[in-house]
């Protein structure tokens, strides 16, 4: 949901974060794969008892996945293998993340694996309509928007790190609202998707 209506009210303001940025010698990719080593590294840091250096990591990770596509666009350097790594990137700290705090915390197992299964679903659906739909927007397949988006991960990964105590409730609503997501996006899915070829 953050990550559709950003693009409304952001989007002036990543363009003046970006300007600068697309003068310089930074790859696209580089954010990218920076933004993923910042998330990975958070779900380690966390693990290790480093509860506030994680939470500014996922942020800073959160941050880098936010410009690396506009960036790619100023540079005129979008293509579909940049695409495809930020997909990646963001399922591979979503994995971490998730995987490292079940490892910290035993007694919030079984809602981390309802979460990554939620997760898996909703990708799958993601992914499968983009994999058909026409794509008319500027990213590189086809968006399905969805309750549950990148921002709304972001902060509550953030939430998770800052405060565990909590977890019980964060981890339970976080996997009850990506399954909300999932019912959202195959019911726009469904409707989108023709039943047979043309």
């Amino acid at each position: 949901m953050l990550d559709s209506l950003s693009q409304k009210f952001l989007l002036p303001i990543l363009s003046r974060v970006v300007a600068p940025l697309a003068r310089t010698r930074i790859r696209p990719g580089a954010v990218t794969q920076s933004g993923a080593a910042c998330g990975v590294l958070s779900g380690v840091l966390f693990f290790a008892g480093f509860r506030v250096v994680a939470a500014a990591l996922i942020v800073l990770s959160g941050l880098l996945d936010l410009i690396d596509g506009p960036l790619a666009r100023a540079k005129g350097a979008d293509s579909p293998r940049g695409g495809f790594l930020d997909l990646f990137c963001d399922r591979l700290v979503e994995v971490a993340v998730v995987s490292f705090y079940a490892l910290t915390f035993p007694d919030i197992r079984m809602a981390a694996v309802a979460l990554l299964g939620a997760t898996l679903l909703s990708i799958t659906i993601f992914l499968s309509a983009a994999a058909v739909a026409a794509n008319n927007g500027p990213r590189s397949i086809h968006y399905l928007p969805g309750l549950m988006e990148r921002g709304e991960t972001i902060i509550f990964f953030a939430l998770f790190y800052l405060l565990p105590d909590l977890r019980n409730i964060w981890v339970p609503l976080f996997a009850a609202l990506i399954g909300l997501t999932v019912v959202q996006r195959f019911i726009e899915s469904w409707r989108l998707l023709p039943s047979c070829k043309k």
